[in-house]
C-alpha cells in the first residue's frame, strides 16, 4: 500500500552550495600538540594566503583572523600555541568551505534550480557578490545620531507598539545585549531593568503624554513643543533629555531604524537624514557622519567595502571612536542546475513520513496545554484581543516562551519512546547503524489517530543529495538525506528572498497563501540581539504587514496590533482580524532563532495559527536522544536522520597522552560503535566535515574535544556518494499541504458551522465579559476537590440538602467535573455555579456551601473547597447570558436523573448519556430531523469497536423511552419519567435558547454535547468519543427509521 502524501513541493528549488575553488588541502601538523606548527604549518599558511581568493574569503568572515595571519607571516615572531590556535582556525575555515554548502560570507552562497528529465550541473567562479553592512556598527551610528538634539529635532518618532501599560509602568521588550550609549546615564532613573526579557518604565505625566502624542508618527520638534504646552515648567531641554532616553530604550521609535522588510539599512538611514529640500543640516561631527554613510553606501554598490572611507571612523562626540565597519556579503553561485521530478516527489514522501511519525501530532505540549486553558477560561469561540490574553491579566505567554509565568515541566515517556528504545537497542545488539521504518514499524512510532492529524500549511524540507553520478541521479539511483527540516513557523528561504529573481520571489510568496479568504501577513520585527540584524531583513513578499517594534513611513497594507484578537474550535487556534472577521496567516519569513532571539509576541503570532498542527521538524528521537548512539532511520530512499555518535573524553586518553596512543584509543572507540570515516563534528548550528583517517583533521577533533568535553559526530555519507555535484549542495525546497489536508483544516461552510472548525465573522462582535470575581459578584464558583469516583455521591445524595438550605438565595444552579487531561496527574474537581438573585447574597450562599462541604469531608467524600473567579464564555455559548444559564442548568437537572437512573437500574452511564445527547440535539432544532443530521455531522464518522453490550444497552433504552413522543408513559419507572420529564424542561429551555442566539445553532451543538458528557458521566477524552458515536448510532437508526415510515 502506498502511503498518502501529506505534501506537495510548491514554489521554488533553493540550492546552497559551496564556492570551493578547489586546491584547498592541509598541513601535515598535528593541531593539538603543534608540532611543526611553525615550519611545515607556515610553509602550508604562505601558499595559502598567496592564493587572493582565499584572503578575500578569510578577510570577509574574520578580519581579527586575517590580521593575525598577516602578522605572522610578516615573521613576527609567535610561539609554538600560538601557531597552533592559529593553524586549527584557517583549517577549520578551510574544511568549512571545502564541504559545508551553508551561505557564510564568500565561502557559499545560494542559486536555484530548474526541473529537467536530466540532471544538468556547470558551476563557474563569476559569483555575484551583495555586500552589506555590519549591523552593530550601524546601530551604533544611529544611536549616536538618536542622541543628538538636531537630529532628533527633525526625525520621525512613534511609540513601540510591542510595548503595553502595567500598572503605572510602560513595558517594552528588551534588546540584547544593549551597550549603554554615552551621555543615556540620567534615563536610569526612568528605567527599571526587569530581567532579560523587559524593561519597565514609569509612566509618569509627561512620559504618558509622550506616549499618547507619539501614537502615531510625529517628527522630533513637533513633540517637543507640544510637550512645553502640556508642561509648562519644564524646560526644552528636559523634554528632549527625557525623549532622549526613552528612544535610547526603544519606548520611542525613530525613522533612522529600517525596518526589516528594508534590504538597505544604509540607503534607508541616508533617505531620512536628508531633508525634503536635498540640504544637510546639523553640527559638524553629524555632517562628517552623514558624508561617511554616503562613502560607505557608494563603496556597497561597488563592491568594495575592503576599502572603507576613514571618515567612517570619526566620531560625532569627542572622545569615542566609532569602529571601522565590518563588511559583510551575501553570495549568488555561479551555477546552473537541473534536477529530474523524481527528486521532488521523493522530499514530499520524505516530509510526509517525517509528519507522521511526529511526536507531537496535535501540537506542542505547552501549546495543547494552552488551548486547554483558553478555552476552560474563555471558552470556544470567544474573541480575545491578543494584547489581552498575553498580559499577567490573561493567560500569559504559553510555556517555554520568554516571560511565561510556568516553567517547562519534565519530559514525559510515551509508548513511542518505548518503540525507539528497542528499535536503537536491537541496531546495538544486531551491529546495526541503521533502521529502516516500514508500514508496520511507522505505525508503531504514530502518536494517536493518524486520520485526526492536521498537517501545518506550509513547512519547508532541506536535504542532501547522495548518488554516484549525475546519471545515477537522472536514472532514480539516489539516496535524499534530510539535512534540516526548520520550525513550520518560519523559512529558511525568505532569508535570501532579495537575492532571487522576481519570477522565484513571487513563486515563494505563493507557497503562503493557503486560501482566498485568509489575510497573509508577514511579520516585520527587530531581532532582540542587533547582530542577528542581518537575519531578519527580507524584502516584502505578502499581501499583508504585521509591523511589531518598528517605525513604518506607509501604513497602507499594515495590520494593527490592536485589531487582532485570538479564537478557538474544539480542535484549533485562529489568529482573527476584528473589523473584518477574517482569519489571519502570520508568518516570520527567515530562520531567527525563536525562544531567545525573537520577541515572545512575535512568536505568539507566528505559531498560534500552527499551534494545533502536528509539530514539523527534524526526526525526534523522543526519550533515546541522550544516547551515546543513534542508528541511521530510513524510509526508503529517504534518510530521515543520519547516525549519530557522542564521543566523551573520558572514552580516550587525556591531554598529556602522545598522539600515537590517543590515535590508537580513537581507533578502538570507532571500531566499538561502527563509526566511519567520514563524519560531521557538530557544535551547535555549527557543523564541521571530517574525515577520521586524516590525522590532521582528527588532531581537529581532539582540539574540540577538550574543549567541550562531549563532541556530537554525525555520519556525512560515502565521498563517492557526493561528488555528483563538484562541490558540497543542499537543497531547500518550500511544500504546502496536499488539498485533501486542507479540506480537512478548512472545511466545507455547510459543515464548518456543526463542527466548530472555523473562526466565524460573528466571534468577532463578541467581548469577553470581565470575570466574576469572589464576593463581589452574583455568579458564584465552588471548587470541591476530591476523588473524581465519589463525585456522583455527592450529586445525587449530598447535593439535594444543600440546595434546600440555600432556598431563593440561588436563581439558576448547574454544575461541571473539571481536570486538566494534558497532565494526568492533577487534582480532579466537582465545580458549582450559582446565579445569585443578587451580589449581596454572595457571603450568605458561600458560608452554606462551606457548611455544606465540612459534612462531606467529615464523611470523607470530599478534600477541600475553594471559591474560584468564574469566566463567561459568551463566545462559546452565544451573547445571551440568562439563556445560556438557563440551558445549562437544565442540562445539569437531566444529568442528576440520567446518573440517578442508571446507578438505580444498573445500567451504563454511557448509555443513557448517548440516549440523552441524541435528545439534546433534536431539542436544539427545530425538528427532529435536522437535530438528527446535525449531530451526525458534528460528531463525524470514526472507526473503531463500541463496546457492544453497552450498545445494546443505549439502543434498547432508546426504544424503551418512547421515541419519537418523548413523553412518560405508564410503563415507564419513576427514574425513567424523571428523566423524560428533565429531557422535556431541557427542550424548554434549548428553544428558549434557540431564538435568543446570535449564531447557527448548530456552531454550539458541539459544546453542549461535550458539557453533557461532563456532566453525567466524567472527563475522559476517549470514552466521551465513545459515548457520541453511540449517539451518532442511534441517530442514524433513527434517521433511517423514520424515513422507512414515511415511504
Amino acid at each position: 500500500m502506498v502511503a498518502r502524501r501529506h505534501f506537495r513541493h510548491r514554489g521554488p528549488v533553493a540550492v546552497r552550495a559551496s564556492t570551493d575553488p578547489g586546491g584547498l588541502d592541509l598541513p601535515a601538523v598535528d593541531l593539538h600538540t603543534g608540532d611543526n606548527a611553525d615550519s611545515l604549518g607556515r610553509v602550508w599558511l604562505v601558499r595559502l594566503w598567496d592564493r587572493e581568493v582565499v584572503r578575500a574569503a578569510l578577510s570577509t568572515a574574520s578580519p581579527a583572523l586575517s590580521e593575525q595571519i598577516t602578522s605572522a607571516l610578516s615573521d613576527a615572531p609567535l610561539e609554538r600555541r600560538q601557531w597552533r590556535r592559529l593553524l586549527v582556525s584557517v583549517c577549520s575555515y578551510v574544511l568549512r568551505w571545502r564541504g559545508r554548502a551553508t551561505p557564510f560570507g564568500l565561502f557559499a552562497g545560494i542559486t536555484t534550480a530548474t526541473l529537467s528529465p536530466a540532471v544538468r550541473i556547470k558551476f563557474g567562479e563569476d559569483h555575484t557578490i551583495h555586500h552589506r553592512i555590519d549591523p552593530e556598527w550601524l546601530d551604533e551610528v544611529i544611536c549616536r545620531l538618536e542622541h543628538d538634539p538636531t537630529v532628533l529635532a527633525d526625525v520621525s518618532l512613534i511609540v513601540n507598539n510591542g510595548g503595553f501599560t502595567r500598572a503605572d509602568q510602560f513595558v517594552v521588550p528588551k534588546m540584547l545585549p544593549s551597550e549603554r550609549i554615552p551621555g543615556t546615564e540620567t534615563t536610569e532613573k526612568l528605567v527599571e531593568d526587569l530581567g532579560m526579557v523587559e524593561l519597565a518604565l514609569r509612566r509618569t505625566h509627561p512620559v504618558a503624554a509622550a506616549l499618547a502624542a507619539a501614537q502615531q508618527p510625529v517628527r522630533g520638534w513637533e513633540l517637543v513643543s507640544q510637550l512645553e504646552r502640556e508642561f509648562p515648567g519644564a524646560s526644552r531641554e528636559q523634554i528632549t533629555t527625557m525623549l532622549t532616553g526613552l528612544v535610547a530604550n526603544h519606548v520611542l521609535i525613530t525613522n533612522l531604524r529600517a525596518p526589516a522588510t528594508s534590504t538597505d539599512p544604509v540607503g534607508h538611514l541616508l533617505t531620512q537624514l536628508t531633508r525634503p529640500d536635498g540640504q544637510d543640516s546639523g553640527p559638524a561631527p553629524i555632517a562628517e557622519i552623514r558624508e561617511s554613510l554616503r562613502v560607505l553606501h557608494r563603496q556597497m554598490a561597488a563592491q568594495d567595502l575592503h576599502t572603507v572611507s576613514p571618515q567612517v571612523r570619526k566620531d560625532g562626540r569627542p572622545g569615542s571612536p566609532l569602529v571601522e565597519p565590518r563588511p559583510a556579503v551575501d553570495v549568488v553561485v555561479d551555477g546552473q542546475l537541473a534536477l529530474p521530478d523524481a527528486v521532488l516527489r521523493e522530499a514530499e514522501a520524505a516530509a510526509s513520513t517525517l509528519l507522521r511519525v511526529t511526536r507531537s501530532p496535535f501540537g506542542t505540549a505547552a501549546w495543547r496545554d494552552y488551548h486547554l486553558r483558553f478555552r476552560d477560561r474563555y471558552g470556544a469561540g470567544a474573541a480575545v484581543p491578543v494584547r489581552e490574553l498575553v498580559s499577567d491579566a490573561g493567560l500569559g505567554y504559553p510555556v517555554g516562551f520568554l516571560g511565561a509565568a510556568r516553567e517547562q515541566p519534565s519530559r514525559a515517556l510515551t509508548d513511542r519512546d518505548a518503540v525507539l528504545q528497542r528499535l536503537v537497542q536491537e541496531a546495538v545488539l544486531d551491529r546495526r547503524t541503521e533502521v529502516v521504518l516500514s508500514e508496520a514499524l511507522i505505525g508503531q512510532l504514530t502518536v494517536g489517530d493518524r486520520t485526526d492529524l492536521i498537517p501545518p500549511e506550509r513547512v519547508e524540507l532541506a536535504f542532501t543529495l547522495h548518488a554516484r553520478s549525475a546519471n545515477a541521479l537522472t536514472q532514480g539511483r539516489f539516496q535524499l538525506w534530510v539535512s534540516g527540516a526548520p520550525p513550520a513557523s518560519s523559512s529558511m528561504i525568505g532569508r535570501f528572498a532579495s537575492l532571487l529573481d522576481e519570477h522565484d520571489c513571487r513563486r515563494l510568496a505563493d507557497t503562503y497563501t493557503p486560501d482566498a479568504e485568509a489575510m497573509v501577513a508577514q511579520l516585520s520585527f527587530p531581532p532582540r540581539r542587533m547582530h542577528n540584524d542581518a537575519v531578519i531583513r527580507t524584502p516584502r513578499l505578502l499581501p499583508w504587514l504585521l509591523p511589531v517594534a518598528e517605525h513604518h513611513a506607509e501604513t497602507s497594507g499594515c495590520l494593527a496590533l490592536d485589531d487582532l484578537a485570538v479564537t478557538a474550535t474544539a480542535t484549533r487556534f485562529f489568529l482573527i482580524h476584528r473589523p473584518t472577521g477574517k482569519r489571519v496567516h502570520a508568518h516570520v519569513l527567515h530562520a531567527l532563532e525563536t525562544t531567545v532571539f525573537t520577541p515572545p509576541l512575535v512568536r505568539f503570532l507566528a505559531e498560534l495559527g500552527t499551534a494545533r498542527s502536528a509539530v514539523w521538524g527534524p526526526f525526534d528521537f523522543g526519550s533515546t536522544r541522550t544516547l551515546p548512539f543513534l542508528p541511521r532511520v530510513r524510509s526508503g530512499r529517504s534518510v530521515l536522520a543520519a547516525a549519530r555518535w557522542l564521543l566523551d573524553g573520558a572514552d580516550l586518553p587525556g591531554p598529556r597522552a602522545s598522539s600515537r596512543d590517543w590515535h590508537e584509543a580513537l581507533v578502538a572507540w570507532r571500531c566499538r560503535w561502527r563509526v566511519p570515516a567520514h563524519v560531521v563534528l557538530c557544535e551547535g548550528e555549527q557543523r564541521l566535515p571530517l574525515d577520521l583517517d586524516d590525522p590532521t583533521q582528527r588532531s581537529l577533533v581532539r582540539t574540540r574535544l577538550y574543549g567541550t568535553k562531549t563532541v556530537e559526530l554525525r555520519e556525512a555519507g560515502d565521498p563517492a556518494d557526493l561528488g555528483w555535484a563538484g562541490r558540497a549542495c543542499e537543497f531547500v525546497v518550500p511544500l504546502t499541504a496536499t488539498p485533501r489536508d486542507k479540506s480537512r483544516k478548512f472545511p466545507r461552510k455547510e459543515r464548518a458551522a456543526a463542527r466548530g472548525d472555523l473562526a466565524a465573522p460573528d466571534y468577532t462582535s463578541i467581548d469577553v465579559p470581565r470575570p466574576a470575581m469572589p464576593g463581589k459578584s452574583d455568579l458564584l464558583l465552588a471548587q470541591l476537590e476530591g476523588h473524581p469516583q465519589r463525585f456522583d455521591d455527592v450529586l445525587t445524595d449530598y447535593l439535594p440538602r444543600l440546595r434546600e438550605r440555600v432556598g431563593d438565595g440561588m436563581v439558576r444552579f448547574w454544575f461541571r467535573r473539571h481536570h486538566d487531561t494534558t497532565r494526568p496527574d492533577s487534582d480532579h474537581y466537582l465545580q458549582l455555579f450559582a446565579r445569585l438573585a443578587d451580589a449581596e447574597q454572595y457571603g450568605t450562599v458561600a458560608a452554606h456551601i462551606a457548611a455544606w462541604v465540612c459534612e462531606l469531608r467529615d464523611v470523607g467524600l470530599i478534600a477541600q473547597l475553594s471559591f474560584e473567579t468564574a469566566w463567561v464564555q459568551t463566545g462559546k455559548y452565544g451573547a445571551d447570558i440568562a439563556s445560556n444559564e438557563q440551558v445549562a442548568a437544565a442540562d445539569s437537572a437531566a444529568a442528576l436523573t440520567e446518573i440517578a437512573l442508571a446507578r438505580q437500574s444498573r445500567l451504563p452511564v454511557q448509555a443513557v448519556a448517548a440516549v440523552s445527547l441524541v435528545d439534546l440535539a433534536t431539542g436544539l432544532a427545530t425538528t427532529r430531523e435536522e437535530g438528527w443530521q446535525w449531530l451526525i455531522t458534528v460528531i463525524g464518522q470514526h472507526h473503531g469497536l463500541l463496546d457492544q453490550s453497552v450498545r445494546e444497552h443505549a439502543l434498547q433504552l432508546a426504544r424503551h423511552l418512547g421515541h419519537p413522543t418523548r413523553k412518560p408513559e405508564p410503563h415507564h419507572s419513576l427514574r425513567e419519567a424523571a428523566v423524560l420529564t428533565a429531557w422535556a424542561q431541557r427542550r424548554e429551555a434549548l428553544a428558549a435558547y434557540r431564538v435568543r442566539l446570535d449564531r447557527d445553532p448548530s456552531r454550539v451543538l458541539r459544546a453542549l454535547l461535550h458539557d453533557h458528557f461532563n456532566r453525567t458521566v466524567a472527563v475522559h477524552p476517549e470514552r466521551e468519543a465513545a459515548t457520541q458515536r453511540l449517539a451518532r448510532t442511534i441517530a442514524l437508526r433513527a434517521e433511517a427509521l423514520a424515513l422507512q415510515e414515511s415511504s
